[in-house]
């Protein structure tokens, strides 16, 4: 995941990548949402779920959430972080997501993310939106195996999710996605 600024500065917009240029930053990356999926808990904040915040329907604790939780995430010794979770909690039986995401509405979460997102970014860390366009309306764990998320809700990439400009973010569409599938282990 890049902010729209650094691909445009490291002109990787518009090209395929082949590889790290040795002026390209080292991304040190780690999966601390908070809730349930924090990589590092020892010593570390214990962050509550997603869903928690989303509830109180405050863009501003939204954003509070996010500074704190990118400055520790900073403090960590990473500069990118694969949060938020920008599913849509449709399906009760979703043995994944639940309290993960931010609600079970796509308008509400599109708020949240977006909020999210910018607040990140202005901390300094690359924030990464995750399982895009999501698996919030599997009814198994898409980690063990693969599904078909084409028609679940979400909220919609091309305006709701984040702003535009130099706090752009890009997330993975199907068809790249399924083409890295094809070369490893891609799950996110």
């Amino acid at each position: 995941c890049m902010t729209g600024q650094s691909m445009r500065s490291n002109g990787v917009a518009g090209r395929s990548v082949a590889g790290p240029r040795p002026q390209d930053p080292l991304l040190l990356s780690i999966d601390q949402e908070g809730g349930r999926v924090q990589r590092v808990k020892e010593g570390a904040t214990a962050f509550p779920p997603l869903r928690w915040v989303g509830n109180t329907g405050d863009a501003d604790l939204v954003r509070r959430h996010a500074i704190a939780l990118a400055k520790e995430v900073a403090a960590l010794g990473f500069n990118v972080n694969w949060s938020p979770v920008t599913d849509v909690d449709s399906n009760p039986a979703n043995p994944v997501i639940g309290d993960r995401a931010y609600s079970r509405s796509a308008v509400e979460v599109a708020a949240c993310v977006s909020a999210c997102v910018e607040a990140t970014q202005s901390s300094g860390i690359m924030s990464c939106a995750k399982h895009f366009p999501g698996h919030g309306d599997t009814a198994q764990d898409s980690h063990e195996g693969g599904h078909d998320d084409q028609d679940e809700p979400h909220p919609d990439s091309q305006g709701d999710l984040v702003g535009g400009g130099d706090q752009a973010l890009f997330v993975l569409k199907p068809a790249a996605r399924a083409h890295l599938e094809d070369l490893g282990e891609l799950r996110h």
